[in-house]
């Protein structure tokens, strides 16, 4: 990071003096913070980034000066595996907490924080974020600011008047102004303890009202389609090109376990190939940034070898939007029989139940598969099926 000050020769106070300015430039990317210091512009000694030692006070803003360097060079290191842009917006935030008064910092309001948060997603779509979790923080955002002109007829709050008090309210205005149930509460909660927690992390000396809260989530069954529905959908015989995608990539997905975001963006540089001449889809979950590796089983590999010359880009599929997909698909399943409300992620469950742990694959293999952060992440999937209960059942009579 390239840290340098410049003098705002249009920017003067009532006495002369111009601000100065920090800029500072981390790869690509430059930002320009305006500093609390006014100095004479003949002052100002630009290639020693200081002011002239032979005027007046300027030991002690020197001083300023080098501790704004040690600042920034300092916060840089904290945050230096984060992208550029979000390092840059962060070290603003913060060095204005560091200069407006170190004893206590007046700003620092709720939906301030958050406002802050969002515009970090926004720059990271893509990449460390999706859009879908930028509509959700955005979601939070006006739910929050709806409950804070409510309760305390203001459009923010200062983060340090946040209690245990403020967590129980919000969580009571959910649930029953808003009619959520347990885990949507949980979901929205878990977006505000994130922007305290970055208040907390940026220095701001607040207490934290979620120490002696427990987020509750309740867990929900998955629903996923059984064999003989997978089936049903192997034996479909579309009439319809779209519905002939749309059999197609259901399958893929379904022997797969990619979800729809990775399978819009699958191409042809995922596709690798080992010593065994096994096919081998290796790409990063948007979602996580966890690799996944997944082996092709006959039936996703004929499919991708049936779609090999469709198209002109370095895209496999040729797969409309996910609302589309979910129409096509409810079409499909009516067609076949399939009495369920299916829908494109229904199939990430199903290879994770039906055709992986069913079939004797060990969840820590799944996981992998999956591309899940933990055990406990597949842990939703590993349930019991009637069959396996019937297996067993079978097993303890023939012993006897």
């Amino acid at each position: 990071m390239k840290v340098f000050f410049w003098v705002h020769l249009q920017r003067i106070n009532n006495e002369g003096k111009c601000n100065l300015i920090l800029r500072l430039t981390l790869e690509k990317e430059v930002t320009n913070i305006s500093t609390p210091i006014f100095l004479f512009p003949q002052t100002w000694d630009p290639k020693n980034q200081r002011i002239s030692p032979y005027h007046v006070n300027s030991a002690e803003v020197n001083q300023k000066i080098e501790e704004y360097i040690s600042f920034v060079l300092g916060k840089y290191h904290e945050l230096i595996d984060l992208d550029p842009k979000v390092v840059l917006d962060r070290i603003r935030l913060q060095i204005k907490f560091f200069w407006k008064g170190r004893a206590r910092l007046k700003g620092f309001n709720l939906i301030e924080l958050l406002d802050c948060q969002i515009a970090d997603i926004q720059k990271l779509i893509g990449k460390s974020y999706t859009k879908s979790t930028l509509k959700k923080y955005q979601g939070t955002r006006k739910i929050l600011l709806d409950f804070v002109n409510s309760q305390y007829a203001t459009n923010d709050i200062d983060l340090q008047e946040l209690n245990l008090a403020f967590v129980k309210q919000f969580e009571l205005y959910l649930r029953l102004k808003r009619g959520n149930d347990t885990n949507s509460i949980t979901k929205r909660l878990q977006h505000v303890k994130k922007i305290i927690t970055l208040g907390i992390q940026l220095g701001y000396n607040i207490r934290n009202p979620f120490e002696y809260y427990k987020l509750k989530f309740k867990p929900s069954d998955r629903g996923y389609l059984t064999e003989d529905e997978v089936k049903r959908i192997l034996n479909y015989e579309p009439t319809t090109e779209a519905m002939v995608h749309t059999r197609d990539i259901s399958l893929f997905m379904i022997f797969t376990g990619i979800p729809y975001i990775e399978i819009f963006h699958l191409s042809k540089s995922n596709l690798t190939v080992d010593v065994n001449k096994k096919v081998w889809i290796v790409m990063k979950r948007i979602k996580t940034g966890i690799q996944m590796q997944i082996p092709l089983l006959p039936i996703p590999l004929e499919i991708l070898e049936r779609y090999a010359n469709h198209s002109k880009t370095d895209k496999i599929f040729p797969i409309p939007s996910n609302q589309v997909f979910n129409k096509n698909i409810k079409r499909m399943t009516a067609i076949v029989g399939i009495k369920k409300s299916v829908s494109s992620h229904m199939y990430r469950h199903t290879f994770g139940t039906t055709i992986t742990l069913a079939n004797g694959i060990g969840i820590e293999v799944v996981s992998k598969l999956m591309g899940h952060s933990s055990i406990k992440v597949t842990g939703v999937y590993a349930r019991i099926l009637p069959k396996a209960l019937s297996d067993a059942m079978e097993g303890i009579q023939n012993r006897f």
